[in-house]
């Protein structure tokens, strides 16, 4: 996907926001879908800005690190 068009679907009002921020961050960290759909409040590290996943389909965790949109998106969402 090209960064046009990246911004074209994360400005689309048709699909629901979480939808966008879900595929944005795949886009943007490498995460693999499974990876994405598995994750939960405790691979999350607001401190350090990084997505830690202990479980990976390669069984070697994975660490990314995310700029400070998608930090301040995922600090937002937080219950």
């Amino acid at each position: 996907i090209f960064p046009v068009e990246d911004k074209v679907f994360l400005m689309c009002q048709d699909v629901e926001p979480l939808t966008r921020f879900y595929v944005g961050l795949l886009l943007r960290t490498g995460m693999r879908p499974g990876e994405g759909a598995l994750l939960q409040w405790r691979d999350w590290s607001v401190t350090i800005g990084q997505i830690t996943l202990d479980e990976t389909k390669s069984r070697t965790p994975r660490a990314f690190f995310v700029s400070d949109d998608i930090a301040a998106t995922f600090e937002a969402m937080r219950p």
